[in-house]
């Protein structure tokens, strides 16, 4: 099992080599999805990109694509910054950072 660290590191080398956003190219790309199954009383999105390991969540009362061009903003600047937040382990387990 990866540690916390580990897994800190490992976003970081992700966002770090995947992460930037490149206008024009697949890394601009996004999919949004409303979770309204997960969370029917908010405005919670998924939003994908290029890179299936790479994705955020939003919560936005706007239409998909105000949305995903808020996420693609966020995740360049989760790029830039390498900052992390909260690291989901692969059981599930969550810890802040």
């Amino acid at each position: 099992d990866a540690s916390f660290d580990e897994l800190c590191d490992a976003a970081r080398a992700a966002l770090r080599d995947l992460g930037p956003v490149h206008v024009g190219t697949p890394s601009a790309d996004f999919n949004t999805a409303r979770l309204d199954g997960w969370f029917p009383d908010a405005p919670i999105w998924f939003v994908s990109f290029d890179h299936p390991s790479i994705a955020t969540v939003i919560e936005s009362d706007g239409a998909d694509l105000a949305v995903g061009i808020m996420a693609r903003a966020l995740r360049q600047q989760d790029h830039d910054e390498q900052t992390v937040v909260v690291v989901r382990r692969f059981d599930g387990t969550i810890r802040p950072h």
